[in-house]
């Protein structure tokens, strides 16, 4: 994809969180709609439903998937937490290590 046309600081920001969403960016980008929730709400365990909410609306935020899930601001999972009725956010880190056996195992 061409980026020559970017700065630097904003090449450096593509595709990731620079500073933590606005509370209008939060109520827009991070806000499950009815079809979001079904979605998620088929998943098994709160690490995967967070693990989607993440990159489903990291999608829609930042516009890419995010590199690591960990480097979503608190305020996020926060939100997304209080949606889903997910008592500890800490679970997206069970997420992670799945999510690194599964990228381990597609690239042998």
């Amino acid at each position: 994809m061409p980026v020559g046309f970017l700065t630097q600081e904003q090449r450096d920001g593509f595709g990731r969180y620079v500073d933590s969403p606005s509370r209008e960016e939060l109520e827009r980008y991070f806000h499950l709609s009815d079809e979001d929730r079904e979605a998620i709400q088929v998943l098994r365990g709160s690490h995967n439903r967070l693990g989607y909410a993440v990159l489903l609306t990291t999608v829609r935020f930042v516009g890419v998937l995010p590199d690591k899930p960990a480097a979503v601001p608190v305020e996020v999972l926060q939100v997304l937490c209080r949606q889903l009725a997910i008592p500890d956010p800490d679970c997206l880190q069970r997420y992670m290590r799945g999510s690194e056996i599964f990228n381990t195992r597609v690239a042998r």
